[in-house]
């Protein structure tokens, strides 16, 4: 018997159709936790009463009961005596069917509902099994190592943690019984049979461990186990075979089991166990529990009553040993349960065990394929943004296992699997498409931890970017600017002007000596080697009180040698503020030719523009506006560059020929790049498309592959642009992707590269780490007590990811301490604490794995009690019919009131300021500079009744613009309504 554990009778009253009609047997199922099969007539004597001893009674349905009746084959009692006969602890009735402790339950089969009587033993260790040192075994195996490969997708996935606590297969050699006594090193041997002079023997060989047992006389139980040590797994697996389908022996049994049962003390287990009769074989599915002697309550949780059951059946147990159970049978799953008490605390031992009550010959129970692992569920972390699910498919294509991402997580469920499983790890986006996959893995188990690692991505090769200067970043006179004359020179025609830099840009005055004479001064930037150039230019008054005279502010490219230039210009004049697009051509001393591209002649236009020019200074020429397109052409004779070797070179510009007053054009965030385009090369054969995806998930712009390269023109954004660079193959699978924002400039070239993933799964790319470049465009804005900073990352990471910014302060200009004031992992810092009417100065160092970048440039500001400070933004979210048949008329976050909407602020180059959710009841944003230009950016709800939706917005940007987002200036109050959709078809 199992000694370990303790026996129970359990009746099953089964109907085989195989039968004659009117045959009806009883299955008694007993043993250490199993039932014992007694088929049996029956016998219509239902007595109510009876007496210890009658001695010819087959059926004894009494209503109570004196043990020692010793030919009651079966014993329906509601109570009995134990018989004190019995040896090794063991008490038995004097015909070997146990004695009943009460334990009984009540279970329908067959329509009719079966009183099950409970039998049990005292256990031989009730501590646990007496082992020596545990040491892994010659048969165990350890998890595979990670091989050294790439994935033909982005991201593959490495093990971090292996979940095999345990693997014999019990048939990888040939032993004696001998030899496996003298190897204690796992497998322990035991059992009763030895003191009840039973036969036993067991050996291994190809196919399994057997263990035989031969009952001393029939009727009389013997048991004889392997066991192993103490474990905290908590998922256990064997292929058990019963020797026979039936034994020629009315009333006698052999039954065969896996035990999981805690090792601390008490008779608590559960076991899934086969049964055989002289009738057949059945398997069920027990729980029992008890003290540390014996086990008192039993629980039948599942049995299979069919006929002609197969002798060879895989049973994975997997439990916490408190609450929670499942068993699989033949990976079906037979039994779970999640609110049980199942009194079985760890550690746990594991017991194969034989026992028999058939004398007439010595019967085997094989046993192989035996393994533990520490969960029943493969673990994923580490997925980047915008995975959705995570399958476990075979190799055969199929998905097995499936889990939705949560945080970056995933959990897939392997318990029904015979292990290891074999196959890839598959990550999928919202819609489907393939972004990651591992090659096709060799033994995955349960509890392993697997780590998504991006294995391809496209890298800054080459930056486009040339020239960057916010020119709102200090304060400085037209002295102090003509001295540095670093960047810019300044000159001009008008003996009147006014030059000077402040946080609202560059401050360009001039007047006219008088009325209809023009005067001019200009910014001139040296010979650059771009084609493509940006400033945000504004324009002071919207109107002249005189007419026919007239004020230009504009962004020019220029000939350097000659007259010959392209624009975009604000033209005020006495009605109102036009923006015109021009190219003109001349001689060394003034233009005499003149084309106006494009004007707009709509009234009132923003005083404030983003111009782009883009430019080969010959034929090719595009202007956007606001990053709207409002002028290209590829058939000009633009005359801007002489020679192939001559450059143009940028100007900002105020002219007028108003004589009454100084008028200002003020200019900003300055950049030129080598181009309009990112281009991304050396792709894999299989890259079909690259896809510029922004800060929401949506794409923003994409390409086609050709020869390995992609070309996709980013003029009209704001520069830097932050984007992830996905490249896809031809079934929309993910093969590359930069995984975090890079800062994209116009002209940038990027390749892609492969990360090879080694055994502990890191990987480094083959190109040397570096430090980064220096951190952009930083921008100081005061407020009350504090000021609030901003920055564009890095145009180079150095070949490793930027971990952080240190951020400097100082009270004189370059005078910022060694030691920074802050470290943070965001492009913005707010600096609190501050005295106001002091200036501070500020710059920012980039740090990744190779050490700290040089420094920004410097910033600095003035906090003051006196500054304003709060823009002010209301949402309302409304419903829209069209949302149906696809979804609910409402978004997850609901309509009416309370209904929110993220809102985020951005400076003017771009630079996050603050973000938070906005009601009908308003948000607002404070510490802001009343002297600055702010932009309000509502952007799109993440998980819209589960995917991504589009947010459409009645008021987008200025100008009613559905491209850009808002500007607003402090103590604005602006109003946001919005809807969602998921693009069903009938929405906007």
């Amino acid at each position: 018997m199992h000694s370990q554990l303790n026996k129970q009778v359990m009746k099953i009253q089964m109907m085989f159709s195989a039968l004659r009609t009117g045959m009806i047997l009883v299955i008694m199922l007993a043993a250490a936790g199993l039932p014992e099969v007694l088929a049996v007539p029956d016998n219509p004597a239902n007595e109510t009463s009876a007496t210890a001893g009658d001695t010819n009674d087959t059926n004894l349905d009494s209503t109570s009961a004196t043990a020692g009746d010793t030919n009651d084959t079966n014993l329906d009692s509601t109570s009995a005596t134990a018989h004190p006969s019995g040896g090794n602890g063991e008490h038995f009735l004097p015909n070997g069917v146990g004695y009943y402790d009460n334990g009984t339950m009540m279970v329908p089969m067959n329509g009719k509902t079966h009183k099950f009587h409970l039998h049990t033993k005292i256990d031989f260790y009730p501590y646990g099994i007496p082992h020596g040192p545990t040491v892994t075994p010659d048969p165990l195996v350890g998890c595979p190592p990670n091989a050294n490969s790439s994935s033909a997708y982005a991201y593959t996935a490495s093990r971090a943690k292996c979940g095999l606590a345990e693997f014999d297969p019990l048939n990888n050699k040939t032993a004696t019984q001998q030899q496996l006594s003298a190897d204690s090193r796992y497998w322990v041997y035991g059992g009763d049979a030895p003191a009840e002079n039973a036969t036993y023997s067991y050996y291994e060989d190809p196919q399994g461990l057997h263990i035989g047992v031969k009952a001393p006389s029939n009727g009389t139980y013997a048991g004889f186990y392997a066991a192993g040590p103490n474990t905290t797994s908590t998922l256990f697996h064997a292929a058990l075979t019963a020797p026979v389908r039936t034994v020629p022996s009315n009333n006698n049994y052999f039954q065969n089991g896996m035990y999981v049962q805690t090792a601390q003390g008490s008779i608590n287990y559960v076991t899934c166990v086969s049964v055989t009769n002289n009738v057949g074989t059945v398997w069920v599915v027990v729980h029992a529990s008890g003290t540390a002697t014996s086990a008192t309550q039993f629980d039948l949780l599942w049995v299979d009553n069919s006929p002609n059951q197969s002798l060879t059946r895989d049973c994975t147990i997997v439990t916490n040993g408190d609450n929670y159970l499942k068993v699989y049978l033949d990976g079906a799953l037979v039994y779970a349960g999640s609110n049980l008490n199942l009194q079985m605390p760890m550690p746990f031992n594991v017991y194969m065990e034989p026992q028999s009550s058939y004398a007439g010959q010595l019967l085997y129970g094989t046993y192989n394929n035996y393994y533990e692992t520490t969960s029943e569920n493969m673990t994923l972390s580490g997925a980047p943004p915008g995975t959705s699910t995570v399958n476990l498919v075979d190799t055969a294509g199929n998905t097995i296992a499936s889990s939705p991402v949560k945080s970056g997580s995933a959990v897939l469920d392997l318990g029904r699997y015979l292990e290891p499983v074999n196959g890839s790890i598959v990550l999928q986006d919202m819609n489907n498409n393939k972004i990651g996959s591992t090659p096709a893995v060799s033994g995955i188990f349960g509890g392993d931890a697997y780590v998504a690692n991006l294995t391809a991505s496209p890298s800054l090769a080459q930056s486009g970017l040339v020239a960057h200067d916010p020119l709102n970043n200090q304060t400085a006179t037209l002295q102090q600017l003509q001295a540095s004359q670093q960047f810019w020179s300044y000159g001009g025609d008008t003996p009147t002007y006014s030059v000077y830099e402040n946080q609202q840009g560059l401050h360009i005055g001039v007047k006219a000596p008088s009325n209809g004479t023009y005067g001019g001064y200009t910014a001139a930037s040296p010979p650059l080697g771009v084609s493509l150039l940006h400033a945000v230019v504004t324009v002071k008054v919207r109107s002249l009180n005189t007419t026919g005279m007239d004020f230009q502010g504009g962004l020019y490219a220029d000939d350097p040698d000659q007259i010959n230039y392209a624009t975009c210009v604000a033209i005020t004049q006495s009605d109102d503020t036009y923006w015109s697009v021009v190219a003109a051509t001349g001689n060394t001393t003034t233009a005499n030719q003149y084309n106006v591209l494009y004007t707009d002649t709509s009234p009132g236009q923003p005083l404030k523009r983003d111009c782009t020019i883009v430019t080969n200074g010959t034929n090719f020429l595009a202007v956007y506006l606001d990053h709207i397109l409002v002028y290209t052409n590829s058939s000009l004779n633009l005359q801007l560059k002489p020679s192939a070797t001559s450059n143009m070179q940028a100007g900002l510009e105020s002219e007028t020929s108003y004589g009454p007053s100084l008028l200002e054009g003020i200019y900003k965030d300055f950049y030129a790049t080598t181009g309009q385009d990112i281009t991304v090369n050396n792709l894999p054969p299989n890259a079909a498309t690259v896809r510029l995806v922004g800060s929401s998930g949506s794409v923003l712009e994409s390409s086609p592959v050709t020869s390995g390269t992609a070309q996709i023109n980013i003029a009209k954004y704001h520069f830097p642009l932050a984007v992830a660079i996905n490249v896809y193959d031809s079934s929309n699978g993910l093969v590359a992707t930069t995984q975090d924002p890079v800062s994209a400039y116009g002209g940038n070239v990027y390749t892609y590269r492969v990360t090879t993933i080694n055994s502990t799964g890191s990987g480094s790319p083959p190109s040397t780490v570096t430090v980064p470049q220096s951190p952009t465009g930083l921008v100081a804005t005061a407020g009350n007590a504090q000021v609030s900073l901003s920055w564009s990352a890095p145009s180079s990471n150095g070949g490793s990811a930027i971990t952080g910014y240190n951020v400097y302060r100082g009270t004189t200009a370059g005078g910022e301490s060694s030691v920074p004031v802050a470290t943070v992992t965001t492009s913005t810092y707010a600096d609190t604490g501050l005295t106001n009417g002091q200036t501070y100065y500020y710059t920012v160092k980039a740090v990744n794995s190779a050490g700290t970048s040089a420094a920004s440039n410097e910033a600095s500001a003035t906090p003051s009690a006196s500054i304003a400070s709060t823009i002010t933004v209301y949402a309302h979210r409304i419903p829209a019919p069209y949302w149906d048949p696809c979804f609910a008329i409402t978004c997850s976050a609901g309509t009416g009131p309370g209904a929110s909407m993220w809102i985020a602020l951005y400076n003017s180059v771009g630079g996050f300021i603050e973000g938070g959710f906005a009601d009908e009841n308003g948000f607002n944003f404070t510490g802001l500079n009343p002297t600055a230009t702010y932009y309000v950016y509502p952007t799109d709800c993440d998980s819209c009744h589960g995917s991504t939706h589009d947010v459409i917005f009645q008021y987008w940007g200025d100008n009613n613009s559905t491209v850009r987002p808002r500007a607003a200036t402090v103590g604005a109050s602006l109003d946001a309504w919005y809807s969602c959709t998921n693009n069903c078809s009938g929405g906007p």
